[in-house]
């Protein structure tokens, strides 16, 4: 009678990728999508975007931020007719007027609107009984927001519009601050980028914040599966290629390969 083997142990599955936290001696992972308000770097644009809603709330005023893809619910409602819809949000927007509060209404991806949407939204904030207007309107969306506004459909929408800021790319500064504050926040405590790797991300982020968390996390991966301490120009330019599949889209420009050789 043949004795039966005992089946092999199952070998612990293995991650593909090294940990990148544990790697760079980080407490988390760095970049985070989501932050917390405490959590942000106070930059220049950010603080000019509050200052002027600020400005726009305290006045019952509308306000619009534009800006380009990557520089942060759904909700499904019931088949009410557009008619009662409107009527039903005056009434809550008057209850909390009366109650001595004021109102702010945001409405990211504004660009994403129908047309006739924007020839209705200042309808919602009149109400002849209203002492003022019933909200303050801010519309958040990328380039093709301005546009839209701009149509003469939009034109009441506009007119009403006090104010309006274009959030630009970030300067080489700010860019710095932004990836040291990020590491801080993950608990590095120490260099994580030489300099030409910042280099690196700055030339294929194209300035954009999302950009940059995506970048900097793709080269710190490729840098921790390497075995390689600090991420370099190499780490940046190897993971974006095996990302896109690209080896020319990324590379350095030759000035930049000459003068650190």
């Amino acid at each position: 009678m043949s004795r039966q083997k005992n089946p092999e142990p199952t070998a612990p599955a293995q991650n593909l990728n090294v940990p990148m936290a544990q790697f760079f001696e980080l407490k988390k992972t760095p970049f985070p999508q989501i932050l917390t308000p405490k959590d942000m770097l106070v930059l220049p644009q950010l603080k000019a975007v509050a200052e002027m809603t600020e400005f726009a709330f305290h006045n019952s005023m509308f306000y619009a931020v534009i800006g380009a893809v990557g520089c942060g619910m759904s909700v499904e409602f019931k088949p009410y007719q557009p008619s009662v819809m409107v009527r039903l949000i005056q009434e809550r927007l008057m209850a909390i007027q009366n109650d001595g509060k004021k109102c702010i209404v945001i409405i990211d991806e504004a660009h994403l609107l129908r047309p006739d949407v924007y020839a209705q939204l200042h309808i919602l904030a009149q109400h002849p009984e209203a002492r003022n207007s019933l909200f303050s309107l801010m519309l958040c969306g990328q380039e093709e927001l301005a546009e839209k506004i701009s149509t003469p459909q939009s034109r009441p929408l506009l007119s009403r519009i006090a104010e309006g800021y274009y959030v630009s790319a970030l300067s080489h500064d700010d860019f710095d601050d932004y990836i040291d504050h990020h590491l801080q926040l993950a608990g590095a405590r120490h260099e994580v980028f030489e300099p030409l790797g910042r280099e690196a991300v700055w030339q294929c982020s194209n300035a954009n914040l999302r950009s940059i968390g995506n970048a900097c996390l793709a080269a710190m991966q490729y840098a921790a599966n390497n075995d390689i301490r600090m991420v370099n120009a190499e780490c940046v330019r190897k993971s974006q290629r095996a990302w896109w599949h690209d080896a020319s889209t990324h590379a350095l420009p030759p000035a930049w390969e000459a003068r650190h050789e």
